[in-house]
């Protein structure tokens, strides 16, 4: 039979990611400037926690769901969606200490990093406070995450790029005022909006982010 193409070059391989993919979702009893914000009704009779649940059980990337909180209220919620997905959401009541509003950004990550099970390789972080992200928004984000060389990167998270004339200390961040071209030319600034992520989980542990 004839051979392969000659042009038909078999690139080389990439490191493959392993373990579990982990959906983490975590709920602070004490919010300050909307107390009780997560358990409320915000479209129709749904809270942002059963939104939140609802979205990522339909995930197919994802092989299980935890759910943490220092909140009775909150968990209760939780506990539906675990007793109609066996083994599809977990809940866990997290210490207040652990969930104070005192809490470091580092420190809390680090707590998720260190709760896990060790057959976890990687967590998708998603806050319920990001209420319009569809099913298919967070296969797109696995995907493109575990599609990436993890030689060279080790999270993937959906930002926000903003063109304008932006200032910071009575400074031009991003043009230069005495040669001031529409903002379409602006060098953009890029915002995390911290709507989802999904991290490694031993790079979530050694960065504390």
């Amino acid at each position: 039979g004839r051979g392969r193409d000659a042009n038909h070059r078999q690139l080389p391989s990439r490191p493959r990611r392993s373990g579990l993919v982990v959906g983490y979702v975590g709920c602070r009893a004490g919010s300050q400037r909307c107390p009780n914000k997560n358990s409320k009704p915000f479209y129709g009779a749904d809270s942002l926690i059963d939104i939140k649940l609802r979205v990522l059980i339909r995930v197919p990337e994802i092989d299980y769901i935890i759910f943490s909180s220092d909140s009775s209220d909150y968990c209760s919620i939780a506990q539906k969606y675990a007793d109609m997905n066996p083994g599809r959401v977990r809940v866990v009541r997290k210490d207040a200490k652990d969930a104070s509003s005192e809490t470091t950004a580092a420190e809390y990550f680090q707590y998720i990093a260190d709760h896990l099970d060790s057959d976890v390789g990687a967590v998708v972080y998603a806050p319920v406070t990001a209420p319009m992200l569809e099913p298919t928004d967070f296969s797109n984000l696995i995907q493109a995450f575990l599609n990436s060389d993890p030689t060279h990167f080790d999270s993937v998270g959906f930002v926000l790029e903003r063109r304008g004339h932006f200032w910071y200390a009575n400074q031009p961040l991003n043009y230069d005022p005495s040669d001031q071209r529409g903002t379409q030319n602006a060098l953009p600034i890029v915002e995390i909006p911290y709507t989802a992520h999904i991290v490694d989980r031993a790079a979530m542990s050694e960065s504390r982010s």
